[in-house]
């Protein structure tokens, strides 16, 4: 297929997924207030914003090995993909546990966080940041992946799981809160399609790169000095983003009322999603070389 063939699949496939993904975070955040009604989907997406933050984990090894894994190809260094990769991969699985400890402990001080709470809410919470942290830290693996498909210029393959992700994340939404409301049941159904995301993912690599594979042992100090010399400035930028993103839900439930999260969490996504339109049109339409 020519350089304009090719370009033109991956535009239509990441316009396509982006599309995809707009319609299933407005439909499941619909769902959650109807589902949930607005009490309880005010503690999911301040425990969803709570575990948001914990995604400054990765210290920006993930921008970092989208950036070294173009330079490998770029240089004919191919080889070393699995080197990289089992590195960061190998450093997330082990992240799993601090994520799923301090989500553990945000959940035990839930009604010291935010006191305004009310009780019946707090022990769902416990249960309900566990399974959200494991959520971020199989979607952190998923990523990994999914930048080896972006750094090959297979958009289409990735385009199309992470669409399936966002489908799977819609059905499982509603059949979790089909006749009843639990924060925990609808953490899980997300657990199962970000699972199915990583396993869908790990199909397409290997599929590209027949000869990809993942083991502890390749795992190199020289490789993670590498992306962490990347990564520390990205991880404040990052850190900067996720602030701004999560902080002001939290002034509410503080300031104002947490019943009303739910409501501007919702205004919130509008708006970054019209941004995310935005700077998606300006990298289609102005390209950086």
């Amino acid at each position: 297929m020519s350089n304009i063939g090719t370009y033109g699949k991956n535009i239509l496939f990441n316009w396509a997924g982006f599309a995809a993904g707009v319609v299933v975070t407005l439909y499941v955040s619909r769902l959650v207030l109807l589902g949930l009604g607005e009490d309880r989907a005010s503690v999911w997406a301040l425990i969803v914003g709570l575990v948001g933050t914990m995604g400054l984990v990765d210290f920006g090894l993930r921008p970092a090995f989208f950036r070294q894994v173009n330079a490998l190809i770029g240089r004919g260094e191919r080889d070393r993909i699995n080197e990289f990769a089992s590195t960061v991969l190998t450093l997330f699985v082990g992240a799993l546990v601090p994520l799923v400890a301090a989500s553990a402990i945000c959940g035990a001080f839930f009604g010291d966080i935010f006191p305004d709470v009310a009780p019946e809410f707090r022990a769902e919470a416990v249960s309900t940041l566990i399974v959200v942290a494991l959520v971020l830290g199989v979607s952190m693996l998923a990523t990994i992946l999914d930048s080896i498909l972006d750094c090959h210029e297979r958009f289409d393959l990735r385009n199309v799981m992470t669409t399936v992700y966002h489908v799977a994340r819609g059905v499982g939404a509603a059949w979790a809160l089909h006749g009843g409301a639990s924060m925990t049941l609808l953490a899980l159904s997300q657990l199962g399609a970000a699972i199915l995301w990583l396993t869908g993912s790990w199909i397409m690599v290997k599929g590209v790169v027949p000869d990809f594979k993942f083991s502890p042992r390749l795992m190199r100090k020289a490789a993670l000095k590498e992306l962490l010399a990347q990564g520390i400035p990205l991880f404040f930028h990052g850190a900067s983003l996720r602030i701004i993103f999560y902080v002001d839900s939290f002034l509410i439930a503080w300031l104002v009322d947490y019943r009303m999260v739910v409501h501007y969490s919702y205004a919130t996504q509008l708006v970054n999603q019209g941004g995310t339109l935005i700077s998606l049109a300006g990298r289609v339409f102005v390209p950086r070389i």
